[in-house]
């Protein structure tokens, strides 16, 4: 529109209507004089008033043609005219008219261009507008921004603000004619929450627009919905939300921030759930979550305060008593301040805030579980349980009283207390030994005899003891054993072996005739001394063990003092074949019953003979011996006395055969014969012409004769006893004259060989006789040599040789010569010793000087000297089982005379430790070989018995097989070593060895239970009990039992075990196992659980617990009452739960669970359960939902059907948002109120909420802005003319906070708004205004057109 120039004058009157002048569409400013100059021309420029003019003018001549103009402002119309032109003229920066163009050179200058002359007409141009700059972002919500920049230079028309994102691009115009000097501000609304835009803004003067450079602006993000605890453990919250409405497809992330936390932790995920962990436990937390979208713009912060689980109590102790349960804990770790505690037993709950509790009127043994679970005050959260048994005491046993049962048992015997329960078991203590009793008795063996022992009787249930009863009793005592009495002649010694235990006192009493003779007592001693006894007489000896009050007689042993000799023995008539022999009686023996043993015996005879009187003849001896008699007492008992000892000869028989032998002119030698058998010692006495020689041997010289002469000689025998035989007599003559040259030669211990040369005038009728002196008998030859036999051994031996002629005897010759000493033979006793012999022998006859032993063996050699005087020696340390020869050699003089060689051999030693495997039907014996033996010297014994019958066997191996014997049969066994010469060691024992019984046969299974197994047999002959044992991985235990089936209980269940059985004979030998495996049945799961979760798909998660025992799997079906059908599943064994999806939303279910094991499997464990549910299925709003009834102030939602559709859960609750602004509504985060929508402060609220009553109803009505209530919710009345829309809310689940929607635990669906806007009509009211408004306008109106005319 053209516009025309007003004069000066007109100023005050555009002041004047100004105000008028803005409501014109097209405003203008009035034309000031701004004047340019030309130095060659008068050229002068009006332009617009305050603006400030400025030329730019070099080399003007007269014929310029161009011009600057700066100094102006952007956007601005300039007028101008040339050389007082009198009218503004219009035209835009860059135009050409006429012949000038106009080119803006920036947003402050022209140029002004043309040709030829200057344009006279009045001209006008106006600048682009300036750019803005700095556009800054002033405040920004989840749906709107607002930006603000300052005002660029110059004028502007108006701005127009453009927003654009992937999904958006919208212009907003501000600002119209604005010439505002500061800062500009633009509201963009209806935005998405969390998207980035970006802005420009464009400024616009007339048709000139100047666009700003592009700047990012976003929005905030929604917060997230549903902030929920998933789960919770001691030190971890686990946090699950749903995504931010309206947030589909915006990449979001979450930044989670909770405190107590020093600093505040954070963390930031892009899931919809976190682990909050390393928590302190039992503890408060305020936890933020916020959605962070781009730009890191924050949502509002969705709280939630919760608590962490709380630890278990700590050192949960427990101190029980009859009747009560004292429990103690220590807090856990946390804020003990929230905390309370709740204790559990049986179906009582007790709570308290401090940290033990005292649980009373409890019955008297009986088990509890007590469990204690730290809660947190207001916070509805529990840590887990802490639960032990808490059993209390049973009472104690009454009437306890114990009897001694042998020597090392006692019965105990007591009364069942009140309280008394079938699961009682009893511990009876004793000397810190403790046994286990089911009934009111126990009987306590292996105690120590004679002790006083103390009895603790508690009852015990459960594992708990009661307080205990004790009674004290001495055991009884064993008899002292092994008692000896050995007595002297007037004492006898009293020696026993103490009694196994505590004996503080032995009596001992000696008796005669049951009569107590003596007492004497001893404390430490076994052995005693009675003194002063009758000798010869039996007495009784009882040894009384005293310990305490008791007092055990042994049994009686009868021994008795030993008789005293006999005295003065002598011989009171002899014969050559008898001998009558007296004696005194024994002293102090007067009044004692006794009889005589007497003893006599010669070397080669011995007899023996009792007698009652003090003499005794004896009769058919020999004569001429030498008889040694021994008399003894014998007293009671059959003992003997000392002897009394006495040797006597009997006379001798009389010579026979004497002859004469030699004869000299002065003497004759005579010889004769003597029969008796035991000729020794004999020496001979010669009577002739009244003179007597005695002589030793058969042969005499009598001297002093008159040569060839005759004699009476007569000849007596005598002994060395001095007895004598009847003389015997010979007719003798005088000797020849004797020989001469006499010589010897020494030929053995009893022989001499004599030479001679013949006497002088030897004549063939000379004859010779030897005499020996000492040594030998004599001898008659009549040759001048003779060998003399029968002397004396190792003695000095004179012989005189006699020459005879007609029985007359010559001189002798006399010669001396030394007999070797005579052999003697020893005697070689082992005396059962295993490393010693004994040799002894007799004197020999003869002298001899020394005598020197050998011995000899395979390994040994040695000689021993020894003094003539000595007669035994005993070698020891010698091998055992080894055989010795042993000689003696007899030294005289010059001459040894070695025995012959005589062998005996040392026992064997015993064998070693036998030991003896055992089989069915032998006996493997194995034994430690006999040590310090020659191998291959020793065989070994080995002997059986069964019964009276023995068998016995050699062999050379240290083990002997027994076989062919009976099973389950018991034995004695015996082995022993036999060395050389028969000798037998000691034998080692073992007795009873049984053979071991014949297996079970026909072992099965009968029957199978979840912790037990039924087995039977076949019985076994011979066997007393059968030992059952239970092997799972290693053996877990064993039984015993005497018939032929058992129950094998407290197993495992689905567990597989291995079950032997094998008999058992009365000694515990054991036959061989016969074995089967069987599996116990499953155990059934104790507890179940079943959950059907919220907000999820429709699902069941099933958990359970471990049952006892093994298992392989589990089998689970799940049914519905609703339907038919059924599911099954077989469920692994390495977790506890498994889950069912595809279901129905709040639908009954039934679940069976089974375990599989290695058996039969378990009974099944059934639980009903419900599926969850979730948000309910979004409405169609175009389908949902009518409106009608539109009036001023309300308007009316008629809900279809559909809206209640119960396929995610039963719709619960209904109601209805409101929103202001169709084209701008959204659904916010928060149901806010109608108050808050009235303050402006958001753009939707919760205007209604019902509850779902009537299901059949086809539709359902709501007013909207009726002015009712539901809790904190307000159905306010609408603004007349307004523009509204709606939106359905549905919920399945709803709760409420300070009578508020709680959002973040409720489950609802929103429907988008109702796209067709409500438009109220306006209130009646107020019509009338309306119309008094309109008539002031219209006056308005004409006051303007005229103001307008006016300018013109």
């Amino acid at each position: 529109m053209g516009q025309r120039y007003l004069p000066p004058a007109s100023v005050l009157l555009e002041s004047i209507v100004f105000a008028l002048l803005v409501l014109v569409p097209y405003g203008h400013s009035q034309c000031v004089l701004c004047q340019y100059k030309s130095n060659s021309a008068d050229i002068t420029i009006f332009v617009q008033e305050r603006s400030i003019c400025g030329t730019q003018i070099s080399n003007e001549t007269s014929s310029q043609s161009s011009i600057t103009v700066t100094g102006l402002q952007p956007g601005y119309t300039y007028f101008f005219k040339i050389n007082g032109s009198d009218g503004c003229s219009n035209t835009t920066v860059g135009e050409t008219f006429n012949n000038m163009t106009v080119t803006q050179l920036n947003s402050t200058s022209v140029y002004l261009n043309w040709t030829g002359q200057l344009p006279l007409a009045n001209q006008t141009f106006t600048l682009h507008p300036a750019q803005v700059e700095n556009i800054t972002e002033v405040s920004f919500s989840n749906s709107s921004l607002t930006i603000s920049w300052m005002a660029p230079q110059g004028h502007v028309d108006h701005y127009i603000v453009k927003i654009s994102s992937a999904a958006l691009s919208q212009n907003l115009t501000v600002g119209e004619n604005s010439t505002e000097i500061g800062n500009l501000k633009a509201e963009i609304g209806n935005l998405t929450a969390g998207s980035v835009y970006n802005i420009t803004v464009m400024t616009v003067s007339g048709i000139l627009k100047n666009i700003s450079s592009v700047v990012s602006f976003a929005t905030k993000p929604n917060s997230p919905e549903a902030l929920t605890v998933g789960n919770r453990t001691n030190t971890s919250i686990s946090l699950l939300w749903r995504r931010p409405l309206l947030m589909d497809g915006v990449n979001v992330s979450y930044e989670v921030s909770y405190t107590p936390s020093q600093p505040r932790s954070n963390q930031t995920t892009s899931q919809v759930d976190l682990m909050l962990s390393s928590l302190s436990s039992g503890s408060r937390y305020e936890i933020c979550v916020v959605t962070v979208g781009v730009k890191n713009r924050r949502s509002l912060c969705v709280y939630l305060t919760t608590y962490t689980a709380p630890n278990p109590v700590q050192n949960l102790t427990i101190s029980v008593s009859t009747s009560s349960v004292n429990l103690t804990w220590l807090p856990p770790s946390g804020n003990s301040s929230l905390f309370y505690y709740i204790i559990t037993t049986l179906n009582n709950m007790f709570n308290t805030t401090s940290n033990n509790y005292q649980i009373t009127h409890l019955e008297p043994g009986t088990p509890y579980n007590c469990s204690v679970t730290t809660h947190i005050l207001n916070g509805n959260t529990s840590g887990p349980s802490q639960t032990m048994p808490c059993y209390t005491k049973p009472l104690p046993v009454i009437n306890l009283t114990a009897s001694s049962v042998g020597t090392t048992g006692m019965l105990l015997n007591w009364s069942n207390q009140s309280d008394y329960k079938s699961t009682y078991v009893y511990n009876v203590i004793v000397n810190g030994q403790q046994t286990t009793h089911n009934g009111s008795t126990a009987n306590i063996s292996s105690l120590v005899p004679g002790s006083n022992n103390t009895f603790t009787v508690q009852t015990v249930a459960n594992g708990i003891s009661s307080e205990p009863v004790s009674v004290s009793e001495f055991t009884g005592l064993d008899k002292a054993s092994i008692i000896s009495a050995v007595g002297t002649t007037n004492s006898i010694k009293v020696d026993w072996r103490a009694p196994v235990g505590n004996v503080s006192l032995y009596s001992v009493r000696l008796l005669l005739n049951e009569t107590v003779l003596k007492t004497e007592n001893r404390t430490n001693a076994t052995s005693v001394v009675f003194s002063d006894l009758v000798p010869g007489t039996a007495y009784n000896v009882v040894v009384s063990s005293i310990s305490g009050p008791i007092k055990q007689d042994s049994d009686a042993v009868k021994n008795a003092t030993l008789p005293t000799p006999p005295r003065e023995l002598m011989v009171s008539a002899r014969s050559s074949d008898s001998l009558n022999i007296s004696w005194a009686r024994p002293l102090n023996m007067s009044s004692v019953t006794h009889i005589f043993f007497l003893q006599y015996s010669s070397t080669n005879t011995s007899n023996t003979l009792n007698c009652s009187q003090d003499f005794i003849s004896l009769t058919g001896l020999w004569s001429g011996v030498q008889y040694d008699i021994t008399v003894k007492t014998i007293g009671a008992l059959g003992y003997l006395s000392t002897p009394l000892n006495y040797s006597a000869y009997t006379n001798p028989s009389p010579v026979t055969g004497v002859n004469v032998t030699g004869f000299t002119e002065s003497s004759i030698t005579l010889i004769w014969k003597q029969h008796d058998k035991q000729p020794y010692g004999y020496s001979y006495l010669l009577n002739f012409t009244n003179k007597t020689k005695t002589v030793n041997s058969t042969n005499a010289e009598l001297p002093s004769l008159q040569s060839a002469s005759q004699y009476n000689i007569s000849i007596i025998t005598q002994t060395a006893g001095h007895t004598q035989s009847n003389p015997q007599f010979i007719t003798a003559y005088s000797k020849p004259y004797p020989v001469s040259n006499v010589r010897y030669e020494v030929l053995n211990v009893s022989a001499v060989r004599l030479n001679w040369d013949p006497p002088k005038e030897y004549h063939m009728g000379i004859s010779y006789r030897i005499l020996s002196s000492n040594c030998s008998q004599n001898l008659s030859t009549s040759f001048e040599n003779i060998t003399v036999p029968d002397l004396l051994p190792g003695t000095l031996c004179l012989f005189r040789l006699f020459s005879l002629a007609y029985d007359i005897w010559g001189e002798p010759q006399n010669i001396t010569t030394l007999t070797k000493p005579s052999v003697v033979i020893p005697k070689v006793e082992n005396r059962g010793s295993n490393d010693s012999l004994v040799v002894m022998w007799d004197p020999p006859v003869g002298g001899l000087e020394k005598y020197i032993l050998n011995i000899s063996s395979m390994e040994l050699i040695n000689s021993t000297n020894l003094m003539d005087s000595q007669l035994n020696y005993t070698f020891s340390q010698l091998k055992a089982a080894t055989v010795f020869k042993i000689t003696l050699s007899t030294i005289k003089g010059s001459f040894q005379e070695t025995s012959s060689a005589v062998s005996n051999a040392t026992y064997p030693n015993k064998p070693g430790e036998l030991k003896v495997l055992k089989s069915t039907n032998s006996l493997l014996l194995r034994w430690a070989e006999a040590q310090g033996m020659t191998p291959g010297s020793f065989n070994y014994s080995v002997t059986y018995f069964l019964g009276l019958n023995c068998s016995r066997f050699l062999t050379t191996n240290n083990t002997f097989l027994l076989d062919n014997l009976r099973s389950g049969t018991s034995y004695n066994v015996s082995v022993a070593t036999v060395g050389p010469m028969g000798f037998k060691s000691e034998s080692v024992f073992r007795f009873p060895v049984t053979t071991k019984p014949d297996t079970v046969r026909n072992l099965k299974v009968i029957s199978l239970k979840i912790n037990a197994i039924s087995v039977t047999w076949a019985e076994v002959e011979r066997v007393t009990k059968y030992v059952v044992r239970v092997y799972e991985k290693a053996e877990l235990k064993n039984y015993t039992t005497t018939s032929g089936n058992f129950i094998v209980e407290n197993l495992m269940p689905s567990t597989r075990y291995n079950i032997s059985v094998r008999g058992s004979t009365s000694d515990d030998t054991e036959g061989d196992d016969v074995w089967l495996d069987a599996c116990t049945d499953a155990a059934p799961v104790e507890t179940l659980t079943c959950i059907g979760p919220n907000l999820t798909l429709p699902m069941l998660t099933l958990s359970w617990i471990s049952p006892p025992g093994g298992y392989l799997a589990f089998e689970l079906k799940l049914s519905s009452n609703s339907s038919a059908s059924t599911t099954s599943f077989r469920h692994g064994s390495t977790s506890y739960n498994h889950s069912f999806s595809g279901l129905k939303y709040k639908t009954s279910y039934t679940a069976t669970l089974w375990t599989i094991g290695c058996g039969n499997n378990s009974t099944g464990k059934m639980i009903h359960c419900m599926t969850g549910i979730t948000r309910p299925v979004v409405p169609t709003i175009e389908t949902a939902a009518k409106v009608s009834d539109i009036q001023y102030n309300k308007f009316t939602v008629i809900l279809q059907p559909e809206v209640f559709n119960d396929s995610n859960g039963p719709v619960l609750y209904y109601g209805v948002l409101v929103c202001s602004d169709a084209t701008g509504c959204q659904t916010e985060l928060q149901l806010n109120t109608y108050e808050l929508w009235k303050a402006n402060l958001c753009s939707a609220y919760l205007a209604v909420v019902k509850a779902t009553a009537h299901r059949n109803v086809d539709e359902h009505t709501i007013v909207i802005g009726d002015q009712t209530h539901w809790n904190g919710y307000t159905n306010g009345e609408l603004n007349a003319k307004g523009s509204y829309s709606f939106a359905i809310i549905t919920f399945t689940h709803l709760e409420l906070t300070n009578n508020l929607v709680n959002v973040s635990n409720s489950y609802y669906s929103i429907s988008k708004f109702y796209e067709t806007s409500i438009i109220l009509p306006e209130n009646p009211v107020v019509m009338g205004g309306v119309a008094g408004g309109v008539c002031v306008i219209a006056v308005l109106i004409v006051i303007i057109i005229v103001v307008v005319a006016c300018r013109r």
